[in-house]
Protein backbone atom coordinates (compact mmCIF):
# COMPACT_ATOMS: atom_id res chain seq x y z
CA UNK A 1 0.00 0.00 0.00
CA UNK A 2 1.43 3.57 -0.78
CA UNK A 3 1.20 5.90 2.06
CA UNK A 4 0.16 9.44 1.40
CA UNK A 5 1.17 12.04 3.50
CA UNK A 6 -0.38 15.16 4.47
CA UNK A 7 1.75 17.92 6.36
CA UNK A 8 0.23 20.37 9.26
CA UNK A 9 1.51 23.92 9.22
CA UNK A 10 3.52 23.51 11.93
CA UNK A 11 5.60 21.17 9.85
CA UNK A 12 6.68 23.86 7.65
CA UNK A 13 6.86 26.81 10.16
CA UNK A 14 9.38 24.82 12.75
CA UNK A 15 11.30 22.96 9.92
CA UNK A 16 11.82 26.76 8.39
CA UNK A 17 12.21 28.54 11.48
CA UNK A 18 14.10 25.79 13.64
CA UNK A 19 15.62 23.03 12.73
CA UNK A 20 15.59 23.15 8.61
CA UNK A 21 16.18 26.39 7.84
CA UNK A 22 17.28 26.51 3.93
CA UNK A 23 20.41 28.85 4.75
CA UNK A 24 22.17 25.41 6.31
CA UNK A 25 19.43 22.53 5.52
CA UNK A 26 18.37 23.28 1.72
CA UNK A 27 18.36 18.99 1.20
CA UNK A 28 15.47 18.77 3.62
CA UNK A 29 13.23 20.91 1.08
CA UNK A 30 14.76 19.22 -1.48
CA UNK A 31 13.94 15.98 -0.20
CA UNK A 32 9.91 17.27 0.95
CA UNK A 33 9.97 18.38 -2.61
CA UNK A 34 11.07 14.93 -3.90
CA UNK A 35 8.41 13.34 -1.55
CA UNK A 36 5.97 15.49 -3.25
CA UNK A 37 6.89 14.48 -6.97
CA UNK A 38 6.84 11.11 -5.24
CA UNK A 39 3.50 11.21 -4.98
CA UNK A 40 4.21 10.92 -1.15
CA UNK A 41 3.96 14.57 0.53
CA UNK A 42 1.07 17.16 0.40
CA UNK A 43 -0.36 19.66 2.77
CA UNK A 44 -3.34 21.39 1.91
CA UNK A 45 -4.53 25.10 0.56
CA UNK A 46 -5.71 26.16 4.02
CA UNK A 47 -2.18 25.48 5.26
CA UNK A 48 -0.36 27.46 2.47
CA UNK A 49 -3.51 30.09 3.60
CA UNK A 50 -2.45 30.01 7.30
CA UNK A 51 1.51 30.52 6.56
CA UNK A 52 1.18 33.22 3.43
CA UNK A 53 1.86 36.49 4.69
CA UNK A 54 1.31 39.68 2.46
CA UNK A 55 3.21 40.32 -0.71
CA UNK A 56 5.35 43.11 1.41
CA UNK A 57 6.11 40.86 4.38
CA UNK A 58 10.01 40.16 4.61
CA UNK A 59 8.59 36.68 6.01
CA UNK A 60 11.00 34.43 4.81
CA UNK A 61 8.88 31.35 4.69
CA UNK A 62 6.10 33.50 3.01
CA UNK A 63 8.98 34.47 0.15
CA UNK A 64 9.93 30.86 -0.25
CA UNK A 65 6.11 29.81 -0.81
CA UNK A 66 5.39 32.65 -3.34
CA UNK A 67 8.30 31.73 -5.07
CA UNK A 68 7.22 28.49 -5.80
CA UNK A 69 10.35 26.83 -4.53
CA UNK A 70 7.93 24.14 -2.82
CA UNK A 71 5.37 23.22 -5.50
CA UNK A 72 1.76 25.22 -5.35
CA UNK A 73 -0.05 21.68 -6.32
CA UNK A 74 1.42 20.15 -3.18
CA UNK A 75 -1.05 22.37 -1.67
CA UNK A 76 -4.45 20.35 -2.53
CA UNK A 77 -7.81 21.85 -2.54
CA UNK A 78 -9.65 21.43 0.30
CA UNK A 79 -11.81 24.08 0.40
CA UNK A 80 -13.76 23.23 -3.35
CA UNK A 81 -13.63 19.53 -2.33
CA UNK A 82 -17.05 17.75 -2.21
CA UNK A 83 -15.61 14.45 -0.64
CA UNK A 84 -13.63 16.32 1.64
CA UNK A 85 -16.62 18.89 2.53
CA UNK A 86 -18.58 15.71 2.95
CA UNK A 87 -15.91 14.57 5.55
CA UNK A 88 -15.55 18.04 7.25
CA UNK A 89 -19.46 17.88 8.25
CA UNK A 90 -19.10 14.71 10.31
CA UNK A 91 -16.44 16.01 11.83
CA UNK A 92 -18.40 19.08 12.89
CA UNK A 93 -20.81 17.51 13.90
CA UNK A 94 -18.96 15.02 16.23
CA UNK A 95 -17.15 17.96 17.50
CA UNK A 96 -19.97 20.29 18.51
CA UNK A 97 -21.86 17.36 19.82
CA UNK A 98 -19.49 16.59 22.11
CA UNK A 99 -20.02 17.47 25.64
CA UNK A 100 -16.51 16.97 26.35
CA UNK A 101 -14.77 20.29 24.53
CA UNK A 102 -15.84 23.60 25.99
CA UNK A 103 -17.46 26.15 23.31
CA UNK A 104 -14.69 28.17 22.76
CA UNK A 105 -12.83 25.22 21.47
CA UNK A 106 -15.88 24.18 19.37
CA UNK A 107 -15.97 27.50 17.99
CA UNK A 108 -12.07 27.63 17.33
CA UNK A 109 -12.25 24.78 15.49
CA UNK A 110 -14.86 25.65 13.05
CA UNK A 111 -13.01 29.04 12.44
CA UNK A 112 -13.21 29.55 8.59
CA UNK A 113 -9.34 30.32 8.55
CA UNK A 114 -8.24 27.28 10.78
CA UNK A 115 -6.77 24.49 8.57
CA UNK A 116 -6.93 21.72 10.93
CA UNK A 117 -10.40 20.71 10.80
CA UNK A 118 -9.70 20.92 6.67
CA UNK A 119 -6.74 19.27 6.96
CA UNK A 120 -8.31 15.91 9.31
CA UNK A 121 -11.45 15.90 6.60
CA UNK A 122 -9.00 16.14 3.50
CA UNK A 123 -7.18 12.83 5.37
CA UNK A 124 -10.36 11.32 5.74
CA UNK A 125 -11.71 12.13 2.57
CA UNK A 126 -8.31 10.50 1.16
CA UNK A 127 -6.56 7.98 3.21
CA UNK A 128 -3.76 10.58 3.94
CA UNK A 129 -1.27 10.01 7.19
CA UNK A 130 -1.38 13.95 9.01
CA UNK A 131 2.05 15.08 9.85
CA UNK A 132 1.99 17.13 13.08
CA UNK A 133 3.92 18.24 15.70
CA UNK A 134 0.71 18.35 17.75
CA UNK A 135 0.59 15.59 20.54
CA UNK A 136 -2.35 13.98 21.81
CA UNK A 137 -3.92 15.20 24.88
CA UNK A 138 -7.41 13.20 25.12
CA UNK A 139 -8.03 15.41 28.29
CA UNK A 140 -7.99 18.17 26.66
CA UNK A 141 -11.38 20.30 26.88
CA UNK A 142 -10.03 23.96 25.59
CA UNK A 143 -8.73 23.02 22.28
CA UNK A 144 -9.32 20.31 19.94
CA UNK A 145 -6.09 18.64 19.43
CA UNK A 146 -5.88 17.43 15.30
CA UNK A 147 -4.40 13.75 16.94
CA UNK A 148 -7.51 13.29 19.13
CA UNK A 149 -10.33 14.73 16.52
CA UNK A 150 -8.11 12.34 13.84
CA UNK A 151 -7.65 9.19 15.67
CA UNK A 152 -11.97 9.80 16.58
CA UNK A 153 -11.99 8.54 12.65
CA UNK A 154 -9.30 6.40 12.44
CA UNK A 155 -6.92 8.71 10.64
CA UNK A 156 -3.12 8.46 12.11
CA UNK A 157 -1.18 10.79 12.65
CA UNK A 158 2.85 11.00 12.80
CA UNK A 159 5.70 13.54 13.83
CA UNK A 160 8.05 14.80 11.66
CA UNK A 161 11.27 12.87 13.28
CA UNK A 162 8.80 9.44 12.45
CA UNK A 163 8.48 10.63 8.86
CA UNK A 164 12.19 11.36 8.47
CA UNK A 165 12.80 7.86 10.42
CA UNK A 166 10.57 6.17 7.61
CA UNK A 167 11.20 8.14 4.65
CA UNK A 168 15.11 9.99 4.73
CA UNK A 169 18.49 8.26 4.76
CA UNK A 170 22.10 9.54 4.04
CA UNK A 171 21.35 12.92 4.54
CA UNK A 172 17.96 13.53 3.50
CA UNK A 173 17.53 10.74 0.48
CA UNK A 174 14.02 9.77 -0.33
CA UNK A 175 13.93 6.06 0.51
Amino acid sequence: MHIKYLLDTNIFIQSHNLSYHPSFCNGFWDWLIGGYHADMFYSIDKVFDEMIKPPTSLDELSQLLRSQSIPQNMFVKSLSDQKVAVEYKKLMNWAFSSPHFLPKAKTEFAKPDSADAHLIATAMAYDYVIVTEELSNPAAKSRILIPDAAAHFGVSCITMPSLLRKHAHNNFTLK
